[in-house]
């Protein structure tokens, strides 16, 4: 019996805005523990008869998603906060 490799499955459609629902997500791509893809036929079948299992990768996906957010951001601030001292300190010399 195949059993599903859940650190190859890849959730899509998150969209924060309809959180905590997230009811456009779906899982676009996993393998089975073979490393085989799933058909069309068998994400669709596990998207709509696991639903509830589903639905919990789905909440680990937008969480991922939102600290990758909060990081970039963070980065991004980073990174101008750096640029603007480094301007600065050409500026003086």
């Amino acid at each position: 019996m195949k059993t599903l490799d859940i650190s190859t499955v890849e959730i899509a459609g998150i969209d924060h805005s309809d959180a905590p629902d997230y009811s456009d997500a779906y899982v676009n791509y996993a393998e089975w523990d073979d490393g085989i893809a799933l058909t069309e036929s068998e994400l669709e079948y596990l998207n709509n008869d696991f639903s509830d299992g589903i639905y919990e990768c789905i909440q680990d996906a937008a969480r991922e998603s939102l600290m990758w957010k909060a990081e970039s951001a963070m980065d991004d601030k980073i990174s101008e906060y750096v640029e603007q001292k480094q301007y600065e300190r050409s500026g003086k010399q």
